[in-house]
């Protein structure tokens, strides 16, 4: 037997597939398995590059979190089918809905929740639960093998297809999500610089300055806090004192948009990304956030009932497990930005016909929320509205001092609009709010009942709806 010269041998590469390589086919190639290894990863890299780098990474649709209880085996927590991109590009599906029983779930990992909460559960001392996903996938589909003789029977067979598939996993502790978390923190710092039609204004250059020197690493966020995630990530805050020219919004937003493209994003981009090499220069070389796979569905919290005689653990019903998921990441589709956009234009619209009418000055709410009489808030408030302890002024009985993210006091270019109501569990208790005047670290109210300053224990039964406007 004699080899055609229009043949040559192609040798398998031992390598790992790279990709950044595809096939370059010759005629006469012969083809092996390494070679449609390479071509599946270089397409399939390409298309994970290009759905993370353009797109992000969430929630696509669906995929609701709910606690249900069953007859037999207590409550479960349940995930509706729904679609995801993860952290590295990957199209999840999940289908069908999937569940866990949490009591299955307590008596499997019963020392790591023990060792978590630091001791037993207790009323005051629930399980914190995280319901993650992630991608996977799995071989399938076994065809007979050609081959030698004398093989073993699991040699025989071999998967012919790889199935895309999903794994589900409640956690104790959230997963890193470093990227989203900044990308929050940064649109919420510059949402916050002031537009100014007046001097004094700041240059285009100290604004890019400015924007480039904002970021404030952080460990971990403090409780009422935008979510940063517990392995670190990073804050951003700009200088009060500056502010745009009206007339140039578009111009700066650009120069804002492009520092945090070249030079913030990629200090928030998980370190395979550089595939074991060096992507950032100087000190910010090796401050790469953790790699992540798992995207954040919901956090539970999961009161757990100790029986006192055998001292199983348990969950009672699914009413008493809360799901909050307002900390996961999910991605707008096209079509609700179009809307939106197109929304967007028509109030710009009703602005251009206020301002026909003389109607110039800027008005827009900068803080609102619900706040317990203590200065705690009460779910999801606009701009970290939140009470905050002044000395001299909120230790008088009834005065509190309440602030948000971007707070300045009016220095006579702008002014606070204050809108202010209290109720109380009794319905027959009057309570009345009255707006003291502005403080350099807040907002100072005066809560009383009647004529009577509340004392401390009566103002934490107090809870306010605040509404904070700026004009100018």
């Amino acid at each position: 037997m004699t080899c055609s010269q229009d043949m040559q041998a192609v040798m398998p590469n031992a390598s790992a597939a790279d990709p950044a390589k595809h096939v370059k086919y010759n005629l006469g190639m012969v083809l092996g398995v390494d070679d449609f290894t390479q071509e599946f990863t270089y397409h399939t890299a390409h298309r994970e590059w290009l759905a993370r780098d353009a797109l992000g990474y969430g929630t696509l649709w669906g995929l609701k979190v709910l606690p249900e209880d069953t007859s037999d085996k207590g409550p479960r927590i349940l995930i509706e089918c729904g679609a995801a991109l993860s952290p590295r590009g990957q199209l999840i599906h999940v289908s069908p809905a999937q569940c866990a029983f949490l009591n299955d779930w307590l008596a499997a990992n019963r020392d790591a929740v023990t060792q978590k909460l630091g001791g037993p559960p207790s009323p005051g001392n629930p399980a914190v639960l995280y319901a993650v996903l992630a991608y996977g996938d799995c071989d399938t589909d076994d065809v007979p093998l050609a081959g030698e003789p004398c093989r073993t029977e699991d040699q025989l067979t071999a998967p012919s297809r790889t199935k895309d598939y999903f794994r589900l996993q409640l956690r104790l502790d959230p997963p890193p999500q470093t990227e989203e978390d900044a990308l929050r923190n940064f649109v919420r710092a510059l949402a916050q610089v002031q537009i100014a039609t007046s001097s004094p204004m700041t240059s285009l250059e100290d604004f890019e300055d400015a924007v480039r020197n904002s970021p404030i690493p952080v460990v971990s966020s403090p409780p009422g806090s935008p979510p940063v995630s517990e392995a670190g990530g990073f804050d951003y805050a700009f200088p009060p004192t500056i502010a745009i020219p009206g007339d140039q919004v578009a111009e700066y937003l650009r120069a804002a948009f492009r520092i945090w493209t070249v030079e913030l994003r990629p200090r928030c981009r998980p370190e395979w990304l550089a595939s074991g090499g060096t992507c950032l220069a100087g000190a910010t070389a090796v401050s790469y956030p953790p790699t992540e796979e798992f995207i954040l569905l919901a956090r539970l919290t999961v009161p757990i009932t100790v029986d006192g005689i055998t001292g199983k653990w348990s969950v009672t019903s699914a009413g008493d497990v809360d799901v909050d998921d307002r900390d996961r990441p999910y991605v707008l589709h096209l079509r609700m930005l179009q809307e939106w956009m197109v929304a967007g234009a028509q109030r710009l619209a009703a602005e251009a016909t206020s301002e026909t009418l003389g109607m110039t000055t800027a008005y827009r709410a900068v803080a609102a929320g619900a706040i317990e009489g203590d200065g705690t808030p009460i779910g999801p408030v606009l701009n970290h509205l939140r009470g905050v302890t002044v000395a001299g002024v909120t230790d008088v009985n009834g005065q509190k001092v309440f602030t948000f993210d971007g707070y300045g006091e009016p220095d006579g270019t702008f002014q606070y609009v204050v809108n202010a109501l209290a109720t109380h569990p009794t319905p027959t208790t009057v309570i009345s709010v009255r707006f003291l005047g502005f403080h350099a670290q807040g907002v100072v109210l005066r809560i009383t009942r009647g004529a009577t300053a509340l004392t401390p224990p009566l103002l934490d039964q107090v809870k306010l709806m605040l509404e904070i406007n700026r004009i100018g």
